[in-house]
C-alpha cells in the first residue's frame, strides 16, 4: 500500500502543478488580451460603465474558455482512462474500476470553471485600479497598458518556469532511479526461459516419493522437448511474488546480537534449476542426480549468505545447522537433536528474490536439493533456444501425459516477470515525464506570449531606438536578456521549491538523491534550452522592426 500511496500522490501533485501552470497561462493571455483592449475599456470607463459590469464580460470570457477547455480535457481523460483499462497496471490495485462518471465530470467543470474565475480577477483587479485620463493618454500615444501589467506578466512567465522546473526535476529524477534499477543484475538471464506453476494435491500425491517421482518425469519428459535447453523445477521462481524462509546457523558459530542465526530465502530446486536460469556457480557444483533422497544432505548457498557466514573462507564444505520443525529454534541454539546439519556443495551468484529493489533488507537464500526437500507447489522453469512462448503448448502436453489433473498456472516468461516487478517503477516515472512534458511547453508558451507581447507593445519605443542609432542586433539582445531574466528567475525560485519534493518522492527514488547535481543541472539545461528558443522567435522579430514604418504608424 506504501508504494500505491505514492504513486498516487505523484499523480495528485503533477496534476496540481499542471492545473497551476495552466492557470497561470490563462491568466497571462487574459492579461495580454485586456491590454490589447485597455483602450476600450477605458473609453468604457470613462462613458460611466461600472467595473461590474465590465468585470462581468470579463469573468463571462474566462470562464467560457476554461469550461471548453475543461471538457476537451475531459474527454482526453477518457481517452486515456480507456487505454489504462486495457493495461495490467499492478501498480494501482483496481485501476480497471476506474470510471468518468457525472461526478467526476462535474467536479473536473467546477474545477475548471473555478480556475477560470481565478484566472480572470487577475486582469480584472488590474483594470479596476487604473486611471482613466492616463489609460487614454498613455494608450492614445504608445498603444501600451503601462509598464505594471508588463511587471505583472514577466512575473506569473517566471512563476511558470518556476512550477515547470520542479515538475521537470521530479521527473527527471524518477527517471534517472529507473535507469538505476535497470543496471541492477538480477542475478539469471531471463531471456529465453518460460516457467509455470503446477500445485500437486495431496489426495493423489500422499508422500515425499510420491512428489519425487512425478517431478522426475515431468523433468525426464520435458528436457526431451524440442528446443530444450535445460529444465529444472523450484518452489520459489524469482520475481514470482512466492518466498518462504527458514532460520539457519552457522556450524561452529554461536549466535551473537543476531549475527550469526538468521533466516534467508528457503529454496528447493531440481537439478537442472540453476542451468535453466543461468544463476552464475561461483565455487563447487550445481545439484545433480547424485542429491537424492537417501543422500548426504547438502545445500547450496548464494554469495551473500556465504560472506555472511564465513567471510575471507570458502563456504564449500562447510556445515549450515537448521531445526528439523518451525519451532525448534532451541533445539537449534543448543544443538539438540533436531537440529539438523547439512553440507554446503556450491556457491551461486545473489539472485533479486522478491524483486530488483526489495524492502527489507535482503538476507540471502539456501537451496535444498527438491528430492531432499520436495514440496507440492512448484514451478518448472524451461529454457529454449526457440520462442520460450512456443514451448507452453507442448509443456501442457506434458503434464497432461503424466496427469491430467494438473493444470499448469501463472505462466510467464521470465521477461514478463521482470517486466511486471518494474511496473511500480515504471508508472511513476512515465506520469511524471508526461507531466513534465506539458508543464515545459505550457511553460516555453508563457515565456514566447509574454516576450511576444511586449515586443508587440514596445514597437513604438523599438522604432525610435533604432532611429536613434540603436542595430538590429541591439534589440535582439535586448529582449533576449528579458527572456534570460524570467528563465532564470524561475529557474532559482524552483530550486528553492525542489527541497519540499524531497520528502514525497524518498520512497519512490533508487539509487538516486532527490538533490542529485548531475540531475538537477540537466533539467536547467534543458529548460534554459527551450526558453531560449520560445524567446528567440520574438526576438528575432524585434530585431526586423522597421523604424520608419513604426514611426510614420
Amino acid at each position: 500500500m506504501r508504494d500505491v500511496r505514492a504513486t498516487l500522490y505523484l499523480l495528485w501533485a503533477g496534476a496540481l502543478f499542471v492545473l497551476l501552470i495552466g492557470g497561470v497561462n490563462l491568466a497571462n493571455l487574459f492579461l495580454m488580451r485586456s491590454a490589447a483592449r485597455w483602450r476600450e475599456l477605458a473609453t468604457r470607463y470613462a462613458l460611466g460603465a461600472s467595473v461590474a459590469r465590465v468585470g462581468r464580460q470579463v469573468l463571462t470570457e474566462t470562464t467560457l474558455l476554461a469550461v471548453c477547455g475543461g471538457a476537451m480535457g475531459m474527454a482526453a481523460g477518457w481517452w486515456v482512462l480507456r487505454l489504462v483499462a486495457g493495461l495490467d497496471l499492478d501498480v494501482l490495485p483496481r485501476s480497471h474500476e476506474i470510471r468518468l462518471d457525472w461526478q467526476a465530470a462535474g467536479a473536473m467543470l467546477t474545477l475548471a470553471a473555478a480556475v477560470g474565475v481565478a484566472a480572470g480577477l487577475i486582469p480584472l483587479v488590474r483594470l479596476s485600479s487604473v486611471n482613466v485620463t492616463d489609460v487614454l493618454r498613455d494608450a492614445g500615444r504608445s498603444g501600451t497598458a503601462g509598464t505594471t501589467a508588463g511587471r505583472l506578466r514577466r512575473l506569473l512567465a517566471t512563476a511558470q518556469v518556476a512550477l515547470a522546473f520542479m515538475l521537470l526535476i521530479g521527473a527527471a529524477l524518477l527517471l534517472a532511479s529507473f535507469r538505476a534499477v535497470l543496471a541492477i543484475d538480477p542475478g539469471f538471464e531471463p531471456a529465453g526461459v518460460v516457467t509455470a506453476a503446477i500445485n500437486l494435491p495431496s489426495s493423489a500425491y500422499r508422500d515425499a516419493s510420491a512428489l519425487g517421482q512425478v517431478a522426475d518425469r515431468l523433468l525426464e519428459r520435458t528436457r526431451a522437448l524440442p528446443g530444450v535447453g535445460a529444465a529444472g523445477l523450484t518452489t520459489t521462481i524469482p520475481l514470482g511474488g512466492n518466498y518462504s524462509s527458514g532460520i539457519i546457523l552457522a556450524a561452529g558459530s554461536e549466535p551473537g546480537g543476531g549475527e550469526s542465526i538468521v533466516a534467508p530465502h528457503l529454496i528447493s530446486a531440481s537439478d537442472g534449476y540453476f542451468e535453466a536460469m543461468r544463476i552464475p556457480l561461483l565455487r563447487g557444483r550445481y545439484f545433480d542426480r547424485r542429491d537424492t533422497a537417501s543422500a548426504p544432505p547438502v545445500v547450496i548457498v548464494d554469495e551473500r549468505l556465504a560472506r555472511r557466514f564465513w567471510p575471507g573462507r570458502d563456504a564449500v564444505g562447510q556445515r549450515l545447522l537448521r531445526p528439523a520443525n518451525p519451532t525448534g529454534v532451541l533445539d537449534l541454539l543448543t544443538r539438540g537433536p533436531d537440529a539438523r546439519s547439512y553440507t554446503v556443495i556450491g556457491v551461486v551468484a545473489n539472485v533479486q528474490v522478491t524483486g530488483l529493489t526489495p524492502k527489507d533488507p535482503p538476507v540471502g537464500a539456501y537451496y535444498f536439493p527438491y528430492a531432499q526437500q520436495p514440496a507440492r507447489s512448484i514451478v518448472v522453469a524451461v529454457r529454449s533456444a526457440q520462442d520460450p512462448e512456443a514451448i507452453i503448448a507442448p509443456l501442457r502436453s506434458t503434464l497432461a501425459s503424466i496427469d491430467r489433473e494438473l493444470p499448469l498456472y501463472d505462466v510467464r516468461t521470465m521477461e514478463e516477470r521482470l517486466d511486471r516487478s518494474l511496473v511500480q517503477r515504471r508508472m511513476p516515472m512515465v506520469i511524471a515525464t508526461a507531466f513534465g512534458a506539458v508543464a515545459l511547453f505550457l511553460a516555453a508558451i508563457g515565456v514566447y506570449g509574454v516576450l511576444a507581447a511586449q515586443v508587440t507593445e514596445r514597437r513604438r519605443e523599438i522604432g525610435i531606438r533604432m532611429a536613434l542609432g540603436s542595430s538590429a542586433s541591439d534589440v535582439f539582445r535586448l529582449v533576449m536578456r528579458d527572456g534570460a531574466r524570467m528563465t532564470l528567475l524561475g529557474i532559482v525560485a524552483g530550486f528553492a521549491g525542489t527541497a519540499g519534493m524531497a520528502r514525497l518522492m524518498a520512497g519512490l527514488l533508487y539509487g538516486v538523491r532527490p538533490t542529485d547535481p548531475v540531475v538537477i543541472g540537466g533539467v536547467a539545461l534543458l529548460l534554459a534550452a527551450v526558453a531560449l528558443v520560445a524567446t528567440w522567435l520574438p526576438a528575432r522579430r524585434a530585431a526586423r522592426v522597421n523604424p520608419a514604418a513604426v514611426l510614420n504608424e
